[in-house]
């Protein structure tokens, strides 16, 4: 299965795939996109903080998430997938 997200309004041309997606209880998704517009570089070991506050976090739908709408993710935590690729060219990924 194939999902895309739009980009937050804070992170205009960011990629529309989050850096990382936060499944929570009660069927709250969030995503997180790193502020900075360049992708890692790759090949290069790469280290990521990603603070659970809420401005920094948004639904699928790129609406802002509030203090609330964050405890109930966290409260019950589903899964936490962490984005592992930001080549552009499919053939030169690994799969």
């Amino acid at each position: 299965m194939r999902t895309s997200f739009p980009p937050p309004p804070y992170c205009a041309g960011a990629p529309a795939h989050p850096d990382v997606l936060l499944v929570g209880g009660g069927g709250i998704n969030l995503l997180y996109h790193r502020s900075s517009r360049r992708p890692p570089e790759t090949g290069r070991r790469t280290q990521m903080r990603v603070p659970l506050e809420p401005h920094f976090w948004v639904l699928p739908t790129g609406s802002p998430v509030d203090r609330n709408k964050l405890m109930m993710a966290l409260k019950d935590v589903q899964g936490i997938y962490i984005r592992a690729s930001y080549g552009t060219d499919p053939n030169a990924q690994a799969r």
